[in-house]
């Protein structure tokens, strides 16, 4: 449960991003989102705020990730422009395109919420657009771990996911269904 206000987080922010005015910095609404504070800025970017020194790290591990994968993919991730570590604010510039709901209302083909347990299911039927999404996922997935050694994962801190150390042996590079999510902002991310 978060402790913060989103005016406080608001207000951290808009230290930390000068573009935002006070009038403009009361009309965004920071949301929370599981351990860290999301407020969408203008244009491509966005702030995260953690309220505490766990969350803090966790933000400082993406980070150097996203440092890892913006030298290692022909893809564009997220880059940081601004951190403010007293105020525990990392600013990002988004990658370009389509995120959220749309996503799913194109993957999926309905503008209603999917819900989750018909979303992961493994015969879970995709439209052409969510095929597509499907196999351009899994050749950015496969590039992230050629990016990214499993070694150099632990290293930063990630987490295994509890997984027998098997799953991630040295030097292991091999492709395996992934049971977590791989992605930049996660806090379980698996490299096998």
């Amino acid at each position: 449960m978060p402790k913060l206000t989103p005016k406080e987080i608001s207000t951290a922010v808009a230290r930390v991003a000068p573009v935002l005015s006070g009038r403009l910095s009361a009309c965004l609404d920071a949301s929370w989102r599981g351990w860290r504070w999301v407020l969408e800025l203008p244009s491509d970017q966005i702030a995260y705020v953690a309220e505490d020194d766990q969350g803090w790290a966790r933000l400082c591990r993406e980070q150097k990730l996203l440092e890892l994968l913006v030298e290692g993919v022909s893809f564009r991730v997220p880059v940081i422009v601004a951190v403010a570590k007293a105020e525990r604010v990392q600013v990002r510039r988004k990658a370009p395109g389509t995120a959220g709901f749309p996503v799913e209302a194109m993957v999926f083909g309905s503008s209603e919420k999917t819900p989750t347990a018909a979303r992961y299911r493994p015969d879970s039927p995709l439209t052409a657009a969510g095929q597509c999404l499907a196999r351009d996922l899994g050749r950015a997935i496969a590039e992230m771990q050629r990016a990214v050694s499993a070694e150099e994962a632990v290293t930063l801190g990630f987490p295994t996911c509890g997984l027998p150390s098997h799953h991630y042996g040295a030097g292991s590079r091999s492709l395996r269904p992934i049971q977590c999510s791989v992605t930049a902002t996660s806090g379980c991310t698996i490299w096998p």
